[in-house]
């Protein structure tokens, strides 16, 4: 019973969290060099986050393959499909929506192409795959978590 209780209280801090954090704006006019985690392990993205406007973009593809997912490309379309976990994620340069299993999610700031790389806004990793963005500008860290983390940090 406590196992459950721990776990179904992770959860809901889960949800809160991503509820805050669906539409991070950061204080910073210019880009700056950020380490990024997953779940405690720092990954290596092949671009920078990019901030523009105060949001913070990251490099899609190799965000999604760090995670271990599929991806496929679409050029007609503009659109990069990844599969992981029995989801499947469609974002599409220049929308206002991506597609998760066949439901449309609105997101604020769409997915573009810089130097020949899709990024989209952190917004896209926290509504799509239901991972918890947190911002530590003290030591310049953006640290994304899984469910999974979370409620084994809390078992």
């Amino acid at each position: 019973m406590r196992k459950k209780l721990k776990t179904v209280t992770a959860i809901l801090l889960s949800a809160a969290l991503q509820y805050c954090s669906a539409s991070p704006i950061f204080a910073l006019t210019e880009n700056k060099t950020f380490t990024i985690t997953l779940d405690d392990k720092e990954i290596n993205l092949n671009q920078p986050l990019t901030i523009e406007d105060g949001i913070p973009f990251i490099p899609f593809r190799n965000f999604m393959e760090e995670v271990g997912a599929s991806i496929s490309w679409d050029e007609n379309t503009k659109t990069i499909t990844c599969t992981k976990d029995n989801k499947t994620i469609r974002v599409t340069i220049g929308a206002s929506e991506i597609n998760v299993n066949g439901k449309k999610v609105h997101i604020e700031f769409p997915a573009k192409i810089m130097d020949g790389k899709t990024l989209v806004p952190l917004q896209v990793i926290n509504e799509a795959l239901g991972m918890v963005i947190h911002y530590d500008f003290d030591t310049k860290t953006i640290i994304i978590n899984t469910l999974k983390s979370i409620v084994k940090e809390t078992s």
